[in-house]
């Protein structure tokens, strides 16, 4: 095992970017504004997907410092675990972090017709070809 530390820009970059866009449909940055039913999207080497970041992190917790949840008791526990070190062992030894989303819908480029739709996604960054905001059809 490498005593480097490794730090994932991409990572990084999808979030602050989506975090920018949602900033701008609900109107935080005055003066600029996106059409109406834009959505953040990640481009990946098969498909498009349309998400919003899960929050995985302090402001997410309860008064008792427990995490707080709307979903059942298996997602609750993957996340926990994701979020108590998965995640950083994952950057120690890959260089990768994985992208926490929500609500996302696949496309696939081969098939747009047929969509998946998931309640979270742990997506890692290497996977990440590039992210982009809009309306999206694809034919």
């Amino acid at each position: 095992m490498s005593n480097n530390k490794e730090y994932d820009f991409k990572t990084s970059h999808v979030m602050g970017f989506a975090k920018i866009v949602e900033s701008l449909k609900t109107g935080q940055i005055d003066k600029i504004s996106i059409p109406e039913g834009s959505s953040f999207a990640i481009l990946t080497h098969s498909a498009i997907i349309t998400a919003e970041l899960y929050n995985l992190y302090p402001d997410t917790e309860g008064e008792d410092g427990e995490f707080k949840f709307d979903s059942d008791d298996a997602q609750r526990l993957i996340v926990k675990t994701i979020h108590e070190g998965v995640s950083d062992k994952a950057n120690e030894n890959s260089g990768t972090f994985p992208i926490y989303l929500q609500n996302a819908v696949i496309k696939s480029f081969s098939n747009p017709s047929n969509e998946f739709k998931l309640a979270f996604l742990c997506l890692y960054s290497d996977q990440v070809l590039g992210v982009t905001f809009g309306k999206f059809q694809m034919n």
